[in-house]
């Protein structure tokens, strides 16, 4: 007869392991997000500087 508690561990463990490895992909991939969103801000402020216009002038 098979021992289902050693499979059932066994399963448990590699199952919390698989779920480890997609929270760390998960989080690789909104960190590269996130930098390539600032990257296009230095970018589009490059392109396009801000400036104020004073409200009196017209």
């Amino acid at each position: 007869m098979p021992d289902y508690k050693k499979l059932y561990f066994s399963l448990f463990n590699d199952v919390s392991d698989v779920i480890k490895a997609l929270q760390k992909v998960q989080q690789e991939t909104e960190e590269r997000y996130l930098s390539s969103c600032e990257e296009d801000d230095d970018e589009t402020q490059k392109r396009v500087p801000f400036t104020l216009h004073n409200s009196s002038q017209k």
